[in-house]
This record gives C-alpha cells, structure tokens and sequence, in this order.
C-alpha cells in the first residue's frame, strides 16, 4: 500500500470520528501524536494506522457506514479469513481497502520485531461477537459479556499496547484495573448509541439485582432514539444530563454504581502503578492522557449529574 493511499485512508478515518462522532481531540492527538516522540517513530507510526483501521472496520460493524449487498457479520467473517490467510501467505493481494491497511499495519510491526496477528483476530472475534447481537437489544449473561470484553480489553488491546511499548506481556496484571474501569466508561458514554444500535450491556445478572425490566430497557431505547436525533457538538452538555435524568431508576442505579466502580478501579490502577512498572512516558503521559482522565471526568460527571 502506497504511503499517500495510507495517509488518505487515516486522514479520512480520523476526520470522520472527529466530525460525526465527537472524539476527544485530546485522545486523537496522542494517538496521532506518538509517531514524534523520540525512539517512539516506528510504534508510533504503528498505533496511528492500527487504531483508525480498527476505527474503520468497527463503523461498518454498529451501522456507521452502511454496507451494500454484505451483512456486518458476512465482513468481519471476510476480514477473518484474510487475516488467516495473510499469515500463511504474506504476499497475498488485499481486495478491501482495509485489508490493505491491515498489511501496511503488519509490516510496521515487524520494523520495531512485533507481529499481532493474535491481537487482531481477538479484537475482529470481538466485533463479530457485536455484529451478531446487532439490532436484538438482547440479554446477555456476566459471564458471556466479560468473556466478550476480556477477549476485546485485556487479550487483544492490552497485550497490543504492551507490545508496541515493548514490554513483557507478563505486565499486563498491572493494566487489569485500568483495563476493566475503561471498559465501564466506553458502556456508560456510549449507552444512547448502543441502545439505539441495539446493543445491550447490561447483564442479565445485573437487571436482576437492580430491578431492571424489560419495559425500562424498551424505554431506554426510545429514549436513546430520541438523543442521538437530537444530539449535536453544542447541544450535547445538555441533552445528556437530561438523557440520564430521564432514564428509569432502576437503571440510573445501575450507572450510579457502575460510575462508583470505575473510579474505585481507577484508584487501585494508581496505586499499582509503581515508578518501576513502566516507563515515565507510559505512567505520565500515555495511561493518563488516553485511558485515566477521561474514564475519571465522565464518572465524577455522571455521579454529578445523578447525585
């Protein structure tokens, strides 16, 4: 893949998930911003195009991007066969733009002696786990959503990012905490879009504990509905407090204690999180910057906002 074909397709990447999708420019400039840190080039180069094509794969899997005459679950199973393929047959030709990037993505790795060909069949397992449950607003249990997020968090991002910062992957139990706090962010920022997609996060353990029922969660997704219509970068402040003060109780509950959980996971992350476990560019910029702040400002908002 040519290196301006590649710049076109991360450019396009990124400028929708800012425009569209209201990324934290913040979060998009570390990741875009790695490639400049001194002896950070080639990982950085790495990150950049791994996670706009994991960006760009994911916005065909919650209906982003709409695809013609192929189900999501039909083109990740695509995306799977070629990453099997690919490592038996490097020189093969990619027929998906992304299948392409993928390759570009591999070389990268290789220049700085990484491969993640594990990492990426976990993350893909992991979207074709949520493009089968796609539009059902299905009940899943804890055991089945924790597997579902284990597999996509810990195993694939996890030992992706160890990877690329070239540390052992036996130091990923210090990332547990941090791994499963951001994970409760991404459900409680992104509920009105998954309810609208069809996406339920919720075990069926923990609507039993809270009382939640299937009328709540029918008004949960009308409610979301209604948010992501009205939603726009002005309005947004707004129309979530009031998007989470409308919600049923029962669920507000839910996200009132799961807020409380990623904070205490945030405090326990910290305290593990030694001068010796990583390097001071890891523990100063990169786990605060991309994954610490923003998990811990949305919860502190959230329990604000239902207090």
């Amino acid at each position: 893949m040519q290196m301006q074909n590649v710049n076109g397709i991360l450019n396009e990447i990124f400028r929708e998930w800012i425009e569209y999708k209201n990324a934290d420019l913040a979060f998009v400039s570390v990741i875009r911003g790695v490639k400049y840190f001194p002896k950070m080039k080639k990982q950085g180069l790495f990150l950049e195009a791994y996670y706009a094509l994991m960006r760009g794969v994911d916005n065909y899997v919650d209906g982003d991007v709409p695809l013609k005459s192929i189900t999501p679950v039909e083109f990740l199973e695509d995306r799977l066969t070629f990453l099997e393929e690919f490592q038996q047959k490097p020189d093969i030709e990619a027929n998906h733009q992304y299948d392409g990037l993928l390759k570009h993505c591999m070389n990268l790795g290789k220049e700085f002696g990484q491969e993640f060909y594990q990492e990426t069949e976990d993350i893909y397992r992991s979207m074709l786990f949520d493009a089968r449950r796609y539009g059902k607003l299905e009940a899943f249990s804890e055991f089945d959503l924790d597997t579902h997020f284990f597999i996509l968090d810990i195993r694939g991002t996890v030992r992706g990012m160890l990877k690329i910062i070239g540390e052992p992957l036996e130091k990923g139990k210090f990332l547990d905490n941090l791994a499963i706090a951001t994970r409760i962010y991404y459900n409680i920022r992104d509920l009105p879009e998954d309810f609208a997609a069809g996406f339920l996060n919720i075990s069926r353990e923990s609507m039993s504990w809270f009382g939640i029922t299937y009328g709540d969660i029918e008004k949960v997704e009308y409610l979301s509905y209604k948010y992501m219509d009205d939603v726009t970068k002005e309005s947004k402040e707004d129309l979530l407090k009031n998007y989470y003060l409308s919600l049923p109780d029962a669920v507000k509950s839910w996200i009132y204690q799961e807020s409380v959980t990623g904070l205490e996971l945030l405090d326990q992350h910290k305290k593990l999180m030694s001068k010796d476990s990583f390097s001071g560019f890891m523990r100063n910029i990169a786990f605060p910057l991309i994954y610490e702040k923003p998990a811990r400002e949305y919860f502190e908002k959230v329990i604000e906002i239902l207090e």
